[in-house]
């Protein structure tokens, strides 16, 4: 799997990031990516963070802090994922940004562009993968 993260100001690309894991989940790499995302802006600065998964906006937003509370435990069974929960949720508590979700694959221009950093960090490996930048 692979993941992909932006960060645009003043409709710029400021910044990217992105990686692959060749074992992993699909929702292991979207908490991944808005770990990454949360990294990528700078401390102090008020912003919004979009994500197409509704994965990642419910676990920050709705469900983490009742897990936190509870001591990292949720009724019904094991928190999936919880070493990147936790890392994710203590980041975009402390970043004091706003995440939002966003429609995949729906011309959103920051999302198009994270999607093609993952799809390139999962073929990179593959000959003639091509950077998103380049074309």
């Amino acid at each position: 799997g692979g993941w992909g993260a932006v960060y645009v100001t003043n409709d710029t690309v400021a910044a990217e990031a992105y990686d692959y894991d060749p074992a992993t989940t699909n929702n292991r790499m979207e908490l991944t990516a808005l770990i990454a995302g949360c990294g990528l802006v700078p401390l102090g600065k008020k912003t919004t963070l979009y994500t197409d998964s509704r994965l990642c906006v419910d676990t920050v937003n709705t469900w983490a802090k009742g897990w936190e509370a509870k001591g990292w435990k949720k009724k019904g069974g094991e928190i999936k994922n919880l070493d990147l929960v936790k890392e994710a949720y203590e980041l975009y508590q402390n970043s004091g940004a706003i995440l939002n979700w966003v429609r995949g694959h729906e011309g959103d221009p920051g999302n198009e562009l994270a999607d093609e950093w993952a799809n390139y960090a999962r073929s990179k490996r593959l000959s003639g993968a091509v950077d998103p930048t380049s074309v």
